[in-house]
């Protein structure tokens, strides 16, 4: 067999081998969502309580000196409950690692929970987060933009487009001044994430992108997939 023959089977083989581990973890995640959501349902945090929580966190001394790295580390700050000690502490390990940004989410359940009305200690929580981030440990935050109630997602796609809208400039006018880097939805190819017809992603990405646009000129978008 000649190298360049070998070479082709074995990439053949390792992009096999990728797609099957990642349609086994797909799967898995597939069967036990129901149960994870049965067995331990997420409870809406105390927002009022942990924002507040917030003012007994001691910022470090010394503020770590922001490295310029273009490294991310993902933060889910829920499985954390929202506590600000646990995150706190996550942000420091982060800061710790060298990374230079932190990317997280601004939950659209969190600050509009019924898809109409925002939550303003939702929003006073997220702020201490991302003020915790910046000055504190010099991390940039990369905000994804996605995770909306689950009233909203049982609505026709005009109308979850509509509140999508909302959400967007919401997140751009209560924190544009602390982040100007955007993730607009998850997984764009993921039905597990997706909240709009797959027909209607690029829509849907095209309408937060103008908004931002807009209010954000110099505003860094992503996607991922």
């Amino acid at each position: 067999m000649v190298p360049t023959k070998r070479i082709y089977l074995l990439g053949l083989a390792s992009l096999l081998l990728l797609w099957y581990s990642r349609l086994l973890q797909f799967l898995l995640f597939a069967a036990t969502a129901g149960a994870r959501k049965v067995a331990r349902p997420e409870q809406p945090p105390d927002f009022a309580r942990v924002a507040r929580a917030w003012s007994e966190i001691v910022p470090p001394t010394t503020p770590p000196t922001p490295t310029g790295s273009r490294c991310a580390v993902t933060l889910h700050h829920w499985y954390f409950a929202f506590d600000p000690s646990s995150v706190n502490r996550c942000l420091g390990e982060i800061a710790a690692l060298g990374a230079g940004y932190v990317r997280t989410d601004i939950r659209w359940k969190d600050v509009i929970p019924d898809g109409e009305h925002p939550d303003e200690n939702a929003i006073a929580w997220y702020r201490k987060y991302l003020l915790a981030a910046r000055q504190w440990y010099g991390l940039e935050p990369i905000i994804v933009l996605s995770n909306p109630p689950a009233s909203v997602t049982r609505l026709d796609d005009e109308e979850i487009l509509k509140l999508w809208r909302k959400y967007i400039g919401l997140v751009v006018d209560d924190f544009g001044d602390l982040c100007r880097r955007y993730q607009l939805m998850n997984e764009i190819n993921n039905p597990v994430f997706r909240f709009v017809k797959r027909a209607n992603v690029g829509r849907t990405i095209t309408v937060a992108s103008a908004i931002i646009r807009e209010r954000l000129p110099q505003a860094e978008l992503m996607i991922n997939v």
